[in-house]
């Protein structure tokens, strides 16, 4: 297989079968990659795309295909991370998987004290929500990932994890709301007439959420769903609603001002933060290193 070739596949597929924006991500022309479709198409005696379909959707044979190139691909991969080992962490690339949240609240702290530390590692953020996190592991998109894998995704095959931390999960609300003044909150019934900013459903907080609620039998009146933390402190501002977040923003630096929090009675729902990485993948150095500052950062030994 010319892997050359296998990696104008290979964007085809992530950009959902959109030629355009695949060969604008690869830097050629669009008539070039379709020929390169073509030739490799050729080469096998199959068809890797069902053109009739718009965007293309691969075909029996293009998973297949999909299937060892990944493989191949990882392969490759993995020798080079061993050759940038070579280097003792002067160069070298880390893919890091983590939610919006925490990418916002939770690393450039610690991003920036590795990048003072390790300036020829290149670092690559990508920010997804938990499903997609998982699957950029799974695909060998990623090196290393910080989420929860609480509820539905809870310890997905082939991976370590580690748990790092516990979050609360909190109410925020404007300083001026009614119920800002409690401690805590022990009868959801004042919330029923609220508008509830919370987490998309699907979300591990939401389900931590949700079932706080059904536990307690209630049933909000009005949800806003949202998966951007600075989306719900921005709209408690304006004195609207309020919200359930974790209460890991509170005290962080850059969050003013900070709305007016009050904690949520009878056992408070709870969301764990782990890291995770392929129990299969070669671990590079600088995955390593990052591993170790991070373990340092949550006082957890990581390696």
């Amino acid at each position: 297989m010319d892997t050359r070739r296998m990696r104008y596949i290979l964007a085809i597929v992530e950009n959902d079968g959109n030629i355009s924006r695949a060969a604008e991500k690869m830097s050629i022309t669009q008539p070039a990659l379709s020929q390169i479709l073509k030739k490799v198409e050729a080469q096998h005696g199959v068809q890797l795309f069902d053109r009739s379909k718009n965007p293309m959707t691969l075909t029996n044979a293009g998973r297949i295909y999909l299937s060892a190139a990944r493989r191949i691909k990882e392969i490759g991969d993995s020798m080079q991370r061993e050759f940038d080992d070579e280097h003792n962490l002067e160069t070298g690339e880390l893919h890091i998987g983590t939610t919006p949240f925490r990418a916002t609240y939770v690393l450039p702290h610690l991003l920036a004290k590795f990048h003072r530390k390790y300036p020829g590692i290149n670092m690559v953020l990508h920010q997804a929500l938990n499903d997609e996190l998982i699957r950029m592991m799974e695909e060998s998109v990623t090196d290393i990932t910080l989420c929860s894998f609480q509820g539905v995704n809870a310890h997905p095959r082939g991976l370590v994890m580690r748990e790092l931390y516990h979050d609360e999960l909190t109410l925020f609300m404007h300083s001026d709301h009614p119920l800002a003044s409690l401690e805590a909150i022990e009868d959801l019934e004042p919330l029923r007439d609220e508008l509830i900013i919370t987490s998309i459903k699907g979300d591990p907080a939401r389900v931590a959420i949700d079932k706080y609620f059904d536990e307690r039998n209630f049933v909000p009146g009005r949800v806003v769903e949202t998966s951007n933390a600075e989306f719900s402190l921005r709209i408690l501002r304006e004195g609207v609603g309020v919200a359930i977040l974790s209460d890991a923003i509170i005290g962080m630096e850059g969050i003013e001002p900070l709305p007016a929090h009050v904690k949520l009675g009878h056992t408070p729902p709870t969301l764990s933060t782990s890291v995770a990485y392929s129990k299969s993948r070669y671990l590079s150095a600088s995955a390593r290193a990052f591993l170790s500052e991070l373990g340092a950062m949550f006082r957890v030994e990581l390696v």
